[in-house]
């Protein structure tokens, strides 16, 4: 690759890293389905650049894409059987039919860019600069003054405990702190400082406030410490109590001190384990065991094929309950085969010689993982901005292994 492509190619990546997560969802202003038709509408028109200047449309689709035809092809047959289970059809049961498409869509562009940058990590280092630079909205947020801007991405009212909780540009604190745990994850796979790398990921974990977010944070750290890290197994066993002791150090502090949302987030999660132990009630836990209750009445009515997107009623919030009530059987196979694909490429890419695509694959692995944890909150890998970003990273796994592979023969 010549400077000049290079170039071009690292100014290309930041721009639509930009555009994923900084372009308005105008929540604030519009309604929720408004604003994440305006935000989708414009963040394809504003890539399709992309797919002219490297003439995308000319490469040879990879193999993945059949499975996200077969999804489109379920996604039909749900609407299709709408009126036979008297189901009422709305233009949502339509414009979900293209969503395997879009996703194609942008894990093509990740694609691309992995099979280009093979193992120059600019791009990596990109998308870590481009999403840290919401931290800045996150600060900007605690200012009345600041509305203007805020109600661009925020669907809360100032000053409520899911305003001020770390949400950047997403809207919602369990899409933002699914994307941390990606960032973090790269980073502590990555960097040499494990040890602030994680004290800072602790401290925005507590102001992302999401339980199931903390949770995968907390299964992330385990999971990086016992499998890939490369301390001696006695050395790990010595750590735990560390570890152990800087949790407590950072409870303490942030329940003592009263930090602005770390103790709320803590008093969050301090009423789900009350409510699992059967001492305390949480209404997030109520209602995700009333949404399961829903999902499986959905499932009964039509369980090969689903029911089809809420019709303005209750949402189901738990992913794997979505998927199995709107998409039924099928839908819910193919979408989780998808996945478990992903991970498939994952593990291929741990495999390589190659430091970069190792480190990057081991990071993508641990977030893979940590999105089945995030869905018991929410359908995270459908969620506006986040799926954009989700698959923009699976088309880059997908590029960089390929592009090691073509470069060993």
């Amino acid at each position: 690759m010549n400077i000049l492509k290079s170039s071009i190619l690292k100014r290309h990546s930041i721009i639509i890293f930009l555009i994923i997560l900084y372009f308005p969802t105008f929540w604030g202003y519009v309604s929720l389905g408004t604003g994440q038709l305006i935000y989708l509408v414009a963040t394809t028109i504003l890539t399709l650049p992309f797919f002219y200047n490297y003439k995308v449309y000319k490469l040879s689709l990879p193999r993945i894409s059949v499975l996200f035809l077969l999804w489109t092809i379920t996604y039909i047959a749900t609407l299709v059987i709408q009126p036979v289970i008297n189901n009422e059809i709305i233009l949502k049961d339509f414009s979900d039919i293209i969503r395997p498409f879009i996703y194609l869509y942008f894990f093509i562009i990740g694609c691309v860019f992995g099979m280009r940058f093979g193992k120059n990590s600019f791009f990596i280092s990109a998308l870590i600069v481009t999403a840290l630079l919401s931290l800045v909205f996150d600060g900007i947020k605690f200012f009345e003054q600041f509305q203007t801007i805020t109600k661009l991405y925020s669907v809360f009212e100032f000053g409520e405990l899911n305003y001020i909780r770390y949400s950047g540009t997403f809207g919602f604190c369990y899409d933002f702190g699914f994307v941390a745990l990606l960032i973090y994850s790269i980073s502590i796979v990555f960097y040499a400082k494990k040890g602030l790398t994680f004290i800072l990921g602790c401290l925005i974990m507590m102001l992302v406030g999401s339980r199931s977010v903390i949770l995968a944070f907390g299964v992330i750290n385990g999971l990086y410490f016992f499998l890939f890290s490369k301390k001696q197994f006695f050395k790990k066993i010595i750590l735990i109590p560390v570890f152990v002791l800087v949790v407590v150090f950072l409870y303490v502090i942030a329940t003592t001190w009263e930090i602005p949302v770390a103790s709320d987030s803590i008093r969050y999660s301090e009423r789900l384990v009350n409510a699992l132990s059967g001492t305390d009630a949480d209404g997030s836990l109520g209602t995700r065991n009333n949404q399961l209750e829903v999902a499986i009445e959905r499932f009964n009515k039509s369980p090969i094929f689903g029911v089809g997107p809420s019709k303005n009623d209750y949402p189901i919030e738990i992913q794997l309950g979505y998927y199995i009530s709107s998409w039924g059987i099928v839908g819910t196979v193919i979408f989780y085969f998808i996945q478990f694909n992903f991970g498939i490429v994952a593990v291929r890419g741990i495999k390589s010689r190659e430091t970069i695509v190792k480190y990057f694959s081991t990071a993508n692995l641990l977030w893979l993982i940590s999105a089945l944890i995030v869905g018991m909150s929410t359908p995270i890998t459908d969620q506006v901005r986040v799926f954009q970003l989700y698959y923009l990273i699976q088309g880059y796994q997908y590029g960089i292994v390929k592009s090691v592979i073509k470069t060993s023969h």
